[in-house]
């Protein structure tokens, strides 16, 4: 990596590195197909904690009948992804198995419709 002299004479990195401040100032982007693919494991996620999927069921008015027929909706789907950041365990738990980072997470949040601007 290429250094360059400072004022005080000491090497310092040259000005083609991204300084950790720029960053984290850089927001992770995700198409909407990844996005709804990844919200679609986090509702198989969500489904195999029965008390968790149980107050997913009742918090969003959905019956399971509804839930199999509009599975695929990139709206349901941003619902699913909400319900999984609002909770901190069940968030910690998915990011975990399906081996994310948060930011992922919320790259999928942003690529998918419902949400409101900021």
């Amino acid at each position: 990596m290429p250094l360059a002299a400072s004022a005080a004479g000491r090497p310092r990195l040259a000005s083609c590195v991204i300084s950790y401040a720029q960053y984290l100032n850089v927001r992770l982007m995700m198409d909407r197909s990844a996005a709804e693919t990844l919200a679609l494991k986090g509702l198989g996620h969500l489904a195999a904690d029965e008390e968790s999927f149980l107050r997913f069921l009742r918090i969003s008015g959905l019956e399971l009948e509804d839930l199999r027929r509009r599975a695929g909706e990139p709206e349901l789907l941003g619902a699913v992804v909400d319900f999984l950041l609002s909770d901190e365990k069940l968030c910690e738990s998915f990011i975990t198995a399906e081996q994310l980072g948060p930011q992922e997470l919320h790259a999928a949040r942003r690529a998918l419709p419902g949400l409101a601007p900021e």
